[in-house]
Parts: C-alpha cells; structure tokens; sequence
C-alpha cells in the first residue's frame, strides 16, 4: 500500500481572500487583486477558509517540483496584493540617440 504525499499548505494573511474557481484563481489584498489561470500546472489545488492546498499528483521529485512551482507562483501572487511589486527600467543607447518620455502610465521612446 503507497502512502500519499501530505499537501502544502499556504496560510493566507490577514486582509487578504482568495477564490478558486475551477482552475483559475483569484487573490484580493489591499493593493489589489491579482488572477491566474493554474489549469497547466499538474497538481490538485483547492481552497479552504483562509488557506491553500497543493497537492502534488505522485511522489516523483518532478511531481513536487511542480508543486513548489505553484507555491511560489502563489506566494508571489500574495505578495503582489500586500506589498506590491516596483519595476526599475534603466535606459541605454549605443549610437543613435532616443528620447524618453513618461505621461502618466505610459512611456513614450521617440526617435527609435
């Protein structure tokens, strides 16, 4: 008789909800909400209460890979909606010159 590989369990923080629907799932924070679609991912996930379930399919050290994958696909999901997330863009040009323009949410490279 095999024994089955225990879950990983993800508890959610306060101030934050997560839905499971079908295999999209949906997490809401303070900062805002964030979606993935996990249908490629080859492990059980399920949500209850305040927490998450990844159960990987077998007991390969592939098949918990791939579900160390999930959790850190999840974690950063949850951290994305808490902390949020600051991207740095830094600018070069080798011979011609560009000009950068920032208007609001857009950037703007003139003379490319």
């Amino acid at each position: 008789m095999q024994s089955k590989v225990e879950p990983t369990k993800m508890e959610l923080p306060d101030g934050v909800v997560a839905r499971l629907d079908g295999n999209v799932l949906t997490i809401k924070g303070p900062l805002g909400e964030c979606r993935k679609d996990l249908s490629k991912i080859k492990a059980q996930i399920s949500h209850e209460e305040n927490r998450i379930l990844i159960q990987p399919l077998g007991k390969k050290k592939s098949d918990l890979s791939v579900a160390n994958t999930a959790r850190s696909i999840i974690k950063n999901m949850i951290k994305g909606v808490t902390k949020g997330f600051t991207y740095k863009l830094k600018i070069a040009f080798a011979h011609f010159p560009i000009s950068v323009k920032v208007k609001g949410k857009e950037v703007l490279i003139e003379n490319f």
